[in-house]
């Protein structure tokens, strides 16, 4: 069974769009990345390119292979597909939990 731990959240924030993010990586070496939207502002969802952007500015670049996951404002947990460090698209994984969206978006 894989299992992950994450970092405590960090606040941030890109325009009008307010979230926070934890880094992780499993068991096995993949590195994971945990947005939550704290429905302030501009959502992430709306705002994902900027979102992406961000949190590169913040703490590097994205390894290839990595999971981003994020929480939208109802509290479902989808997959911000990136690529060469930049939001390329989304994944709909409808997980009720950082967790079960890592699992979704591994498999």
């Amino acid at each position: 069974m894989m299992t992950f731990a994450c970092t405590a959240e960090q606040i941030l924030k890109t325009g009008t769009t307010v979230f926070t993010l934890s880094i992780g990586q499993t068991d096995s070496g993949i590195s994971i990345y945990i947005i939550k939207d704290l429905d302030k502002g501009m959502s992430v969802t709306n705002n994902a390119e900027n979102v992406i952007h961000e949190f590169t500015t913040h703490i590097g670049s994205i390894p290839d292979g990595s999971v981003v996951v994020y929480r939208d404002t109802n509290g479902v947990y989808d997959e911000l597909l990136v690529a060469d460090g930049c939001f390329s698209n989304f994944k709909l994984l409808n997980a009720n939990s950082a967790d079960e969206a890592v699992y979704k978006a591994i498999e």
